[in-house]
């Protein structure tokens, strides 16, 4: 590919920003403070879902609500000044910064290459800035902390694909992964949904982002369902009001506990979910059967809506 053709065709495009896109107006000032602000975005990018198997990159000189072609005031710091920034993102990412010129101004480029596949990427040392360990994923334009889901889910990936088990047991680690995402997700903002509890260590995931909710179900008995309390979410119960999932102004947010570790529920009663961002989510239960108690197997059929 080459670079050059490929950063001007995407300004002459006027492509937006996006997840394996960004605009700076200026370059980064590598003496300052600046420099980590390069290094979150560079993480950010890497680590990026929407953007995986994609080159990246970032222009520097452009404004982007109007698509001015600002350049820089003068050239591209040295490429070698970029490269031992670089050393502070682990795994070590290829990534190459250099120069175009475009309408008679000079456009600096930061370039991400898609064989960066390593991820979670993240701060491989403490600085004035940010502890080891500290990482970003992009999201749409917006860059965010990496959540600790997103993080596991990375691992995940990396060990299924670093490993050397069995290729029978290879591939089935691989299938459970790939129904963990299609059959155990939906990143609708609601929607009605049938699960038997009994797979995928009774998971389902709803929601994105921010408004992500990672959930566990489970089945007590026949007409009532679990949902335990974990790392990413809390819970509470509201006992006999599952109307006000229609009428959720009100709930009063104060009055709820969320201190079980689990909470259990029958079908006149509403669940109230808060995840690390402080988002909320609420799930009524429309049929709940307990094969430990005569029936063919586990189901909980709920439908859920995330509070925005």
């Amino acid at each position: 590919m080459n670079i050059e053709n490929k950063i001007k065709s995407i300004i002459e495009d006027e492509i937006n920003e996006k997840s394996k896109l960004d605009y700076k107006v200026q370059e980064y000032n590598l003496q300052s403070n600046d420099r980590w602000e390069l290094i979150k975005d560079v993480i950010a990018m890497l680590n990026s879902e929407e953007a995986f198997g994609e080159n990246k990159f970032i222009i520097l000189g452009v404004v982007e609500k109007e698509f001015y072609v600002k350049g820089l005031e003068q050239n591209m710091r040295d490429d070698n000044e970029y490269q031992n920034l670089f050393e502070f993102i682990n795994p070590r990412p290829q990534v190459e910064t250099g120069q175009v010129y475009i309408r008679g101004k000079t456009i600096g480029y930061i370039y991400i290459d898609k064989i960066n596949n390593e991820r979670p990427y993240t701060i491989s040392q403490d600085n004035e800035r940010y502890h080891r360990g500290t990482s970003f994923i992009r999201k749409g334009s917006k860059n965010d902390s990496l959540d600790d889901v997103s993080r596991e889910k990375m691992i995940l990936e990396k060990r299924i694909k670093q490993s050397n088990f069995h290729e029978v047991y290879q591939k089935i680690l691989e299938q459970n992964a790939i129904k963990s995402e299609v059959i155990y997700k939906n990143k609708d903002d609601a929607g009605n949904v049938q699960i038997d509890p009994s797979n995928n260590n009774g998971k389902f995931v709803i929601g994105e982002g921010i408004y992500e909710f990672k959930i566990k179900f489970g089945v007590a008995d026949t007409g009532v369902a679990r949902i335990m309390n974990n790392h990413g979410i809390q819970v509470a119960r509201i006992k006999g009001e599952a109307d006000l999932f229609e009428r959720y102004q009100d709930i009063i947010f104060e009055q709820l506990d969320f201190t079980n570790w689990f909470r259990s529920y029958g079908t006149n009663d509403l669940a109230v979910i808060v995840n690390k961002m402080g988002e909320w989510a609420l799930i009524t239960f429309l049929n709940v059967e307990s094969e430990s108690h005569g029936a063919y197997s586990d189901l909980i059929e709920f439908k859920w809506k995330i509070i925005q």
